[in-house]
């Protein structure tokens, strides 16, 4: 879900099935509490990979949310991962009463 042009595909194949199940799950590796350990023992040097990694993760967030907003589906993640403080998402939750 990180290419848009993948995403507006996904639309089109949405908008003939609707009512179709869609899950998705964001990778918890760079939102994962061990980023911290790595950061520590890695230095500035490290910092650089999470933060691409994050960006990333962020994109394809919102590439789900537009596919979500245009028919509710399904999205996990682990609960103690930092991904669940990405104000995209908190906003999306609390939109959708999940």
């Amino acid at each position: 879900m990180a290419n848009d042009a993948e995403v507006r595909d996904l639309l089109k194949v949405m908008k003939l099935f609707p009512g179709a199940d869609l899950w998705g799950s964001i990778p918890c590796g760079p939102w994962s509490r061990w980023q911290d350990v790595n950061l520590a023992k890695g230095g500035q040097g490290y910092a650089k990979r999470p933060k691409a990694a994050r960006k990333k993760s962020i994109k394809i967030l919102k590439n789900y949310i537009r596919c979500a907003e245009q028919d509710m589906c399904a999205l996990s993640g682990p609960e103690d991962a930092l991904a669940g403080q990405i104000p995209e998402l908190v906003k999306f939750i609390k939109k959708h009463d999940l």
